[in-house]
């Protein structure tokens, strides 16, 4: 959780800079998709957590439905600007998708490590 909330920082960090050098690069709602995704992420981690108290063998089935949930929820809050006419359309998805490609690789990153640790041949 501490590597989660240290990643958010460096990421907001990030897009600070970068709209301080090149201000057409970063959407004014830029902040609204990295909360949308800090809370997609912590409510994902949450329910993972929660799933595998009570189901231990069932990692998978609930990682891939958290997958899901998440890819479900991005279409609706995309689609909701998209919806509202959102101005600088290009640039506000360019940005979505690459925070959403960031937040996808830290977790498959974070699903790697638990699996090497967790895996009957680790030492």
């Amino acid at each position: 959780m501490v590597r989660l909330v240290l990643f958010i920082l460096i990421i907001a960090a990030i897009i600070s800079g970068v709209n301080q050098i090149v201000t057409s690069w970063v959407h004014p709602l830029v902040w609204w998709i990295l909360a949308f995704f800090t809370v997609i992420t912590f409510a994902g981690h949450w329910f993972i957590q929660k799933g595998l108290h009570r189901y231990k063998d069932n990692f998978m089935s609930i990682y891939l439905g958290v997958m899901g949930f998440r890819f479900l929820a991005s279409l609706l809050f995309i689609g909701i600007f998209i919806y509202k006419r959102v101005p600088d359309l290009f640039t506000f998805v360019i940005n979505f998708f690459v925070l959403y490609l960031l937040f996808l690789g830290f977790e498959i990153y974070g699903v790697l490590g638990n699996l090497r640790r967790n895996s009957p041949g680790a030492s």
